[in-house]
């Protein structure tokens, strides 16, 4: 995640940027003073520059001038504030000629050893969050949710976010739960607001709560209020992406039973749910995403004796690499998915 603060602080490996970067543009990186490739400046740029080729599916070109070769530091810092030069690494005490709050990094004995420095310096968000000065912190949460939360709570949560952090935008992914878990493992999302069961652990997780399944079918069907497998696999069964574990759930139920069954995959709830209200087949969806249409008579529920485990969710994050206002965000998701159980 990016979170950016109204006031600048420097550090020796600090990247500074210049104007907003388009497709395909050239990314000038100067080292200042005598800092080869192999220094820690030209390492440092060599990560950064590794860091943003991943996140921008490659989009921007590097070419990187170490040894001063586009000048130095004060020269190299103009050619950043006048868009000549994309990015640089400084030392703080000339960046701190042109932001006085940099020089702060100068302080004599200001730091233990670098251990302490780092934790000082992440300690930024706690502080923002004990003076209750939540506007301070703006940026961009990358965040991960599947398709059932955007038919429930989504709209409330996001609302909610803002209320909390007026400043922050938001990417949003939607997205099957098994992909998302790759991108949180890929440091490609910060939230990802999805369903288990999963197959990689993560530090932060937050239970968000449980959704049931039920059986529903359009009423032009004539499907058994009280219906038997057979009934049921009289019709097209549509379910859930082929590569989910719900899909698995319900080939495992009819395969075990030795009832030959249609299965109809669909990565895409929303037009499952539409499918089963025009009568192209029986489908179990979350209780929750059918009930409009139950309640407009568009469906009807049908009972059967087994369907799949509820669907239960949770707010999950990397605790080591994301900062405060990502746990902040999860914490956010457990009250708006509180609200709406509440009045569910």
């Amino acid at each position: 995640m990016t979170v950016q603060r109204t006031a600048l602080f420097g550090a020796l490996a600090g990247a500074l940027l210049a104007a907003p970067l388009h497709a395909q543009t050239e990314i000038k990186i100067g080292y200042a003073l005598a800092a080869a490739p192999d220094s820690h400046y030209g390492v440092g740029a060599q990560r950064w520059q590794e860091v943003v080729e991943e996140r921008t599916d490659g989009r921007y070109v590097f070419r990187h001038f170490p040894s001063s070769g586009l000048g130095g530091e004060r020269e190299v810092i103009e050619g950043v504030q006048l868009g000549t030069v994309e990015a640089t690494i400084v030392s703080s005490g000339t960046l701190a000629n042109f932001v006085e709050e940099a020089g702060v990094f100068d302080i004599p004995f200001l730091f233990r050893d670098l251990g302490h420095a780092r934790r000082v310096l992440d300690a930024t968000d706690a502080l923002i969050a004990a003076a209750d000065q939540k506007a301070l912190i703006d940026g961009t949460l990358r965040l991960g949710v599947t398709e059932m939360i955007v038919h429930t709570w989504l709209r409330d949560y996001l609302r909610r976010l803002k209320e909390t952090y007026p400043n922050l935008s938001v990417e949003l992914t939607v997205d099957l739960s098994v992909n998302l878990e790759a991108m949180l493992a890929e440091s490609r999302i910060d939230l990802a607001i999805q369903n288990g069961p999963f197959t990689r652990l993560m530090t932060g997780e937050i239970d968000l709560g449980a959704y049931g399944l039920i059986w529903v079918a359009s009423p032009d069907l004539g499907v058994p209020q009280k219906a038997m497998l057979d009934d049921l696999a009289a019709h097209p069964i549509l379910t859930h992406a082929r590569d989910t574990h719900l899909f698995a759930q319900v080939a495992g139920h009819f395969s075990a039973a030795k009832v030959p069954a249609r299965l109809v995959p669909s990565s895409n709830l929303a037009a499952c749910l539409h499918m089963t209200i025009e009568g192209m087949g029986v489908a179990t969806l979350p209780k929750a995403m059918a009930a409009d249409a139950l309640a407009r008579g568009d469906l009807v529920q049908v009972g059967y004796d087994w369907t799949p485990p509820p669907l239960h969710f949770f707010a999950r994050y990397n605790v080591a690499h994301a900062p405060r206002v990502v746990n902040d965000a999860a914490f956010v998701a457990a009250r708006a998915a509180q609200a709406f159980d509440q009045e569910f």
